[in-house]
């Protein structure tokens, strides 16, 4: 009886089945599916490893610069001090100076007007007379530096004014 299709033969492959004590072969392996699976699993975790890498160095490299930053912040620091106390230095000698004009001035004054016979206020009004709108201009000035809030620059055109007004 041909019908046309392959002759299927069955067999038995359980060796229990059969009654033989025959030991099963070795497994064939993983199937391919597994396999790719464990592949792409792999490359992920190279992959990781390499991401966890570069964030290391990243922030190894972040902390770095944060350190400099804070040191050159520091020197930063240092340098507006400097520059600060080397424009301050030069106001106090201004002031010196202007303090030393007017001693001077003061000698001076009082020896003339000792020499011309005049002593006390009147001989400082006789002095102030001639010299009255300057006078005045630099009072106002140091008033209103006085009462607008000390700065260097406003000490420094104070000490000017004063030595200014020493020299007349």
């Amino acid at each position: 009886m041909d019908t046309g299709q392959p002759e299927v033969k069955v067999v038995d492959r359980r060796w229990w089945a059969r009654g033989e004590q025959v030991e099963p072969s070795e497994p064939a392996g993983k199937p391919s599916y597994v396999e790719e699976l464990e592949a792409r699993l792999a490359e992920k975790d190279r992959l990781l490893q390499q991401y966890i890498e570069q964030y290391k160095g990243a922030a190894a490299e972040f902390d770095q610069a944060r350190v400099r930053a804070r040191r050159d912040a520091g020197k930063e620091i240092e340098r507006g001090k400097r520059a600060f106390l080397v424009e301050l230095l030069d106001i106090v000698d201004n002031l010196d100076r202007a303090l030393d004009s007017i001693g001077d001035a003061e000698r001076r004054l009082t020896a003339a007007m000792v020499a011309n016979g005049h002593a006390g206020a009147d001989a400082v009004e006789e002095w102030v007379r001639p010299r009255q709108a300057e006078v005045e201009r630099i009072r106002s000035a140091i008033h209103q530096i006085a009462g607008s809030g000390l700065t260097l620059s406003k000490l420094s055109v104070a000490a000017s004014l004063l030595g200014d007004l020493a020299r007349q």
